[in-house]
C-alpha cells in the first residue's frame, strides 16, 4: 500500500511533458546567448527532475 502511494505522488510531481517543454525552452535561450534566462529554466527543469528521483 505504501508503495502505491509513493508512485502516485511521483506521478503527480514529475510531468514528462512539462519537463521537456521547460528543457527545450532553456536550450533555445542558451543558443541565443541569454544566459540568465536560460539558467532560470535550467533550475526549474532540475527541480522537476529531482522530484522524480526523490520518489523513485
Amino acid at each position: 500500500m505504501v508503495r502505491q502511494i509513493k508512485k502516485t505522488e511521483m506521478e503527480k510531481q514529475f510531468k514528462p511533458r512539462e519537463y521537456a517543454r521547460i528543457r527545450s525552452k532553456q536550450l533555445d535561450l542558451a543558443k541565443k546567448g541569454l544566459v540568465l534566462e536560460s539558467a532560470r529554466y535550467a533550475i526549474e527543469a532540475a527541480r522537476i527532475r529531482d522530484n522524480k528521483r526523490m520518489y523513485a
